[in-house]
């Protein structure tokens, strides 16, 4: 019994070194949102610039990022249906990148498997599309399970620089539905870009 309490101060330890702009960290499993995400039956409607409107992510060298988009393209990879996934933004005025690849796995399910090299290719889609108006917005999120810790990742994408708060707060509430902390979303300056 005794063994249980030094586990859980360890643990909570760890969620406090967390920064304030990590992902939403909670103990248990992910949520199932298998019902929420949505159909894309044609993966070419989702090519093109998506900028970065506001995140929820964990990593220091992408927090302050700014000016943040991603041009998606199709490929075709050994007859197979990919979107190149070409992330760009600034920090400190200094332009940084990175190319990366989506698959499809379960179409039409906008659920995809996004890779990017030197990151273990994930077994399950981590980028799963819960809201889209493929000319206007769309609403990702993810979740992965480490050690009985759940992480949860989240964007807010828009075709253009903004988005209007009539399209955003609808987005940030689906987020709170699934237990977001919205507290710990970034806005992405879009500005002088």
């Amino acid at each position: 019994m005794t063994l249980g309490y030094p586990l859980i101060l360890t643990c909570s330890s760890f969620l406090t070194l967390l920064p304030s702009s990590a992902a939403d960290v909670h103990f248990g499993a992910c949520p199932d949102i298998s019902d929420q995400v949505v159909s894309l039956d044609n993966l070419a409607e989702y090519t093109g610039l998506w900028f970065e409107v506001q995140r929820l992510w964990n990593s220091e060298t992408r927090s302050g990022l700014q000016c943040v988009y991603t041009e998606y393209s199709l490929e075709v990879i050994q007859n197979n249906l990919y979107l190149k996934v070409n992330n760009t933004g600034f920090k400190d005025g200094v332009m940084q990148g990175i190319i990366g690849r989506a698959s499809q796995p379960y179409p039409p399910k906008a659920a995809l498997l996004v890779e990017f090299p030197g990151v273990p290719s994930p077994s399950e889609p981590n980028y799963n599309i819960i809201s889209l108006d493929t000319d206007m917005y769309s609403l990702v999120y993810s979740c992965y399970e480490e050690l009985g810790i759940g992480f949860v990742y989240a964007w807010i994408l828009s075709r253009k620089p903004t988005l209007p708060d009539y399209l955003l707060l609808p987005l940030r509430a689906k987020l709170a539905a699934l237990g977001v902390n919205l507290d710990h979303m970034e806005s992405v300056e879009q500005i002088y870009c």
